[in-house]
């Protein structure tokens, strides 16, 4: 059942290789019957030939001497006769028919030929067929199994009926059938060989395309293509085709998507920032306690709605970006840009930002805005609360190394802070949303949240620890892999100090 299961689900390959070697095999099995019984017939009618043939000689050789006695001369006394259970014998008597229809000989008779020694044959002749000839099997002299062949004859002057038989051994014709069968199997085991590998080279070469178009869709999958590219067979043309088209109806679906969570993003964020400033003005009315309880409920408001707005603008285009295959970013890339950015904006004395990666591409499976977004959010934090040190590390996630990390191929990066930390209830608080552990420090407090939440689109993981250099160390899971191209560590610092 599973091998059965194998062929119909799992491999065309296999499916069309087994089902091409089982047709192979029952044309053999059956050619191998059929030649073996054609090469018997054969053998029986080439036996039947030469017999028929010794019949007529030895009936053209008949006659009779001037005592009434068959004589028979020529060469159908050869040595072949004279040899004794040679495997070829002939006889011939009178005979004369009864009133019972029971056949007589005659006084003195049979006349045989020497190789049947003392032996005799059947003279009890069945029915003749068409030909006029009888023919049966006996057992003859020294067990062999004999065909018989005979007739009546009437010889001129005579009036009574002579019987001609000849017998023939038929021991040869099992052996050479024998010996024929084995050499046609053998024979057809080699064709057999021969039109299986034949088989493999035209399914080899007959799916090409298809190893070609999976390796085109791996390629689209890493990001090394935006298409599947090509010159395709007229059968597997049309599915490329129609699958680029879904590809370009995809990008313009979830372009059209983002575009508009963006506009509807910015038209909200304006009537939100007159409330805002109407809401500053309301704060700052003197001696009107109710317009600045309403001032500060409207202001709180309004800061909400732009957490939400910023929150789901940004879901909304990692959505888009997660579902769309070759979608692909170099991390690496991103990680160095986004390394000397931090240097300058957060420059301070002291302050100190690297990131450590292998040299090589590090493909990030997704949207180049949304690994920035992700890593940025992070480094932005980890660059306001740390006092002196940043670090980044990529590498490949190992096996193991959480629960998704045997389905696809993972990136592991690592932040470290040497900051205050986080304490457990502190790190299960600040991945909520909007929660901000520190009201003095400027921000929406969404950057975590954020970052969990594109994250968490991609399938991946964000993990809070203790960091060694005394801070928060955040881990991210992402999907997408490495191609390194030496084993040796490349450094990338970013350093930015500010004078005092």
């Amino acid at each position: 059942m599973k091998l059965l299961e194998r062929l119909r689900l799992r491999s065309l390959s296999l499916r069309l290789t087994v089902s091409a070697l089982a047709w192979v095999a029952i044309v053999l099995v059956v050619a191998w019957f059929g030649l073996v019984a054609l090469f018997r017939n054969h053998l029986e009618a080439d036996l039947d030939a030469r017999a028929r043939f010794d019949l007529n000689r030895l009936i053209a050789a008949l006659s009779v001497d001037d005592g009434g006695n068959l004589v028979v001369e020529g060469r159908v006394t050869g040595r072949i006769f004279a040899k004794p259970y040679s495997g070829r014998y002939w006889q011939v008597a009178f005979a004369e028919a009864g009133p019972d229809a029971a056949e007589e000989l005659l006084p003195g008779q049979p006349v045989r030929s020497r190789s049947l020694w003392d032996q005799s044959l059947p003279l009890d002749l069945p029915p003749a067929d068409e030909d006029g000839i009888a023919r049966w099997r006996v057992e003859g002299p020294a067990g062999q199994s004999l065909l018989l062949l005979g007739r009546r004859v009437a010889l001129p002057d005579v009036e009574e009926e002579v019987l001609a038989v000849i017998g023939v051994d038929r021991a040869a014709i099992p052996e050479a059938v024998d010996a024929f069968a084995w050499q046609l199997g053998t024979a057809l085991i080699g064709l057999a060989l021969g039109l299986a590998a034949a088989i493999g080279l035209q399914v080899w070469f007959g799916l090409a395309p298809l190893r070609r178009l999976r390796a085109a869709l791996g390629r689209l999958r890493r990001g090394a293509a935006p298409r599947v590219e090509g010159r395709w067979p007229g059968e597997v043309a049309p599915l490329v085709d129609d699958l680029n088209a879904v590809l370009g109806h995809n990008e313009a679906v979830v372009g059209r998507a983002r575009t508009q969570a963006g506009d509807l993003a910015h038209a909200l964020k304006t009537p939100i920032a007159i409330l805002a400033n109407a809401a500053t003005g309301l704060e700052a009315r003197p001696g009107d306690g109710g317009a600045a309880e309403l001032g500060a409920l409207v202001e709180q408001q309004c800061l909400a709605m732009r957490r939400q707005i910023d929150r789901h603008l940004a879901r909304a285009r990692a959505a888009g970006s997660a579902e769309r295959p070759g979608a692909r970013a170099d991390l690496g890339q991103v990680a160095a840009a986004l390394v000397r950015t931090m240097g300058q904006l957060h420059a301070r004395p002291g302050l100190q930002v690297d990131l450590q990666a292998p040299p090589g591409l590090w493909l990030f499976h997704g949207d180049a805005e949304d690994a920035t977004e992700t890593l940025g959010c992070v480094l932005d934090n980890a660059c306001t609360w740390a006092r002196g040190r940043v670090t980044v590390v990529l590498q490949v996630q190992a096996p193991g190394d959480g629960a998704a990390a045997a389905e696809r191929p993972r990136l592991m990066v690592t932040v470290d802070d040497d900051g205050p930390g986080l304490s457990l209830e502190q790190r299960h608080a600040v991945l909520d949303r909007g929660v901000r552990l520190d009201e003095s420090v400027p921000g929406s407090g969404l950057g975590l949240a954020i970052v969990r939440d594109l994250v968490g689109i991609y399938d991946g993981g964000l993990h809070l620890e203790d960091s060694p250099l005394g801070g928060l160390r955040v881990r991210l899971s992402l999907p997408g892999h490495a191609e390194p191209e030496a084993p040796a560590a490349q450094k990338v610092r970013g350093t930015a100090e500010r004078a005092a």
